[in-house]
């Protein structure tokens, strides 16, 4: 049955890229300035985190993954039958939402499919000199990826796994796991860029002209806070990294609308933007800093 008013959005969305387009071949103002206040900016200087309190309830991973894994289960059983697991991303996913719900209802049957799920997305891992990364085992011929091209989005989604399962356990080698995948999103050149005013960011996925997808880059803000506030520390911090969201933001909005990146003139879904929302409250609750609510976007 279809739905009317995602319907509605997909044509709105359909029109409103001919009219990016054609402002974009007249060479005229391309996106129009959010209302940002300068001082947002300065206060950024020195905002604090908050500390994170053990087994509290992760709204943003409550709010993404029961949306897109309600009533579906992982077979945990198919995973450990086959080990060439195409996407590491989704055990990643699955156990993120495990864990949630974890934390939420104390089923030790969730805590020990999350570990199972970590510990086979683990297995999927590979020691590089940049830090463990975690390859993707098909090609992507859409955006001109071969098998074996990595995300900073799943990097950063694999860093917040390992950081809940060392709240938990508090063993160590989570910890490690949690930087060094990190980490590599830091360290390898293909997902380390920078904006053109110089600041930085981290790419989704390779991209040769970058793509600057701004979904995988929100990921690893939230990691690298999430990380901080565990005690790790990175080559690029995350209060840098949010400082560069705040700079560029403007860039993606065009008519209340939500660009998927910068290098495909495509513009973001309902589901894409209730996603945007949902890590702009997460940010919010984990820094106090009620700027993120500027960031949001119509629904």
């Amino acid at each position: 049955m279809i739905n009317i008013k995602h319907y509605i959005d997909a044509c709105y969305r359909r029109v409103l890229k001919v009219s990016y387009k054609a402002k974009k071949t007249s060479n005229r103002r391309l996106v129009e300035k959010e209302s940002l206040k300068q001082s947002h900016l300065t206060v950024l200087q020195g905002f604090k985190y908050q500390p994170i309190v053990k087994n509290e309830v992760d709204l943003f991973h409550t709010f993404l993954y029961e949306g897109s894994l309600k009533d579906k289960k992982i077979d945990v059983e198919k995973f450990h039958n086959n080990p060439s697991i195409k996407s590491p991303l989704a055990p990643f996913n699955y156990a993120l939402y495990l864990y949630n719900r974890w934390s939420r209802k104390k089923n030790n049957e969730d805590k020990h499919t999350f570990f199972e799920m970590i510990e086979l997305a683990n297995n999927l891992g590979e020691n590089t000199d940049d830090g463990i990364v975690y390859p993707y085992r098909f090609p992507y011929p859409k955006y001109g990826l071969e098998e074996g091209w990595f995300s900073g989005i799943c990097q950063a989604m694999a860093c917040s796994c390992y950081l809940r399962a060392y709240n938990i356990t508090k063993d160590s080698k989570y910890l490690n796991i949690a930087k060094s995948s990190l980490e590599f999103c830091f360290n390898n050149k293909s997902l380390k860029i920078e904006t053109q005013n110089g600041d930085p960011w981290i790419e989704e996925y390779p991209s040769s002209p970058s793509s600057y997808v701004l979904n995988g880059f929100i990921f690893v803000i939230i990691a690298t806070v999430e990380a901080e506030q565990m005690g790790l520390k990175f080559s690029i911090s995350s209060k840098a990294l949010i400082q560069s969201l705040f700079k560029n933001m403007h860039q993606y909005r065009y008519k209340n609308q939500l660009l998927y990146g910068l290098k495909y003139e495509l513009f973001s879904s309902i589901a894409y933007r209730k996603l945007h929302n949902g890590q702009m409250i997460h940010l919010e609750k984990l820094t106090s800093f009620k700027g993120f609510n500027d960031l949001k976007v119509n629904v």
